[in-house]
């Protein structure tokens, strides 16, 4: 099972196990995607924490997110490629729809 950012969404990616599937939809706002054949949930720290407690799945930009708490400078983050402007614009959509103050 693997949990991925994917089009500002969060993306479970599992092989098909019923309890799995029954599990999955105790979460609000799950919406399976018939045509990438993975479960889709809205990037909120809410949900994420759902996803976390209930399927144990995690994953580690997401968990650097929320240990960070307030606010990030992507000025000053250090990048392991320099990201262009709409990159930029997308990571701060993300990290701003999980509460945090983007500076740049």
């Amino acid at each position: 099972m693997k949990l991925e950012i994917i089009d500002s969404k969060l993306v479970l990616k599992s092989e098909y196990d019923p309890e799995l599937v029954e599990k999955i939809k105790t979460i609000p706002a799950n919406r399976w995607n018939k045509k990438t054949r993975c479960w889709e949930f809205p990037p909120q720290e809410s949900v994420y924490l759902q996803l976390r407690s209930v399927l144990g799945v995690t994953n580690p930009a997401l968990e650097k997110i929320i240990s960070h708490r307030g606010r990030i400078n992507l000025g000053t983050y250090k990048f392991r490629h320099k990201p262009f402007q709409h990159q930029k614009e997308g990571i701060a959509f993300v990290l701003e729809r999980f509460g945090f103050k983007v500076e740049e």
